[in-house]
């Protein structure tokens, strides 16, 4: 990607301002959405993890917020790769609070099967 150099003008320098999503991962994205709703279910319809797991909630509270896709292993673990982000083996739905305590509680999501080491 060439960028363009800074240029002087009356009102100060000028940059050009990046694309907060490239077209790329866009694509990606799209492709992803495909697959989580061929899994899963139109997007309306989808439902947390947790709701199915009564047992579960007691541990980790009740469900609030909007569900998506998250990745069992993180993305920083296994590399921003394409395959890790269409692997579907490796998402499960959960609702924006249960995502927010996956990433709070590390040890306790390994145990039940939300987060997953590099290495495994």
């Amino acid at each position: 990607m060439k960028r363009t150099p800074l240029r002087r003008s009356s009102k100060g320098l000028k940059r050009t301002r990046l694309k907060p999503v490239s077209d790329h991962r866009r694509e990606v994205n799209a492709e992803r959405l495909k697959l989580q709703e061929a899994a899963w279910g139109p997007r309306r319809w989808w439902r947390c993890w947790f709701e199915d797991r009564p047992a579960n909630i007691a541990v980790a509270g009740t469900c609030r917020g909007e569900v998506w896709g998250h990745e069992i292993l993180k993305r920083t673990r296994a590399g921003s790769t394409d395959e890790n982000l269409l692997d579907i083996e490796n998402q499960v739905p959960l609702c924006w609070a249960h995502n927010l305590w996956v990433e709070n509680e590390p040890a306790k999501a390994h145990r039940m099967g939300l987060a997953r080491h590099s290495w495994e």
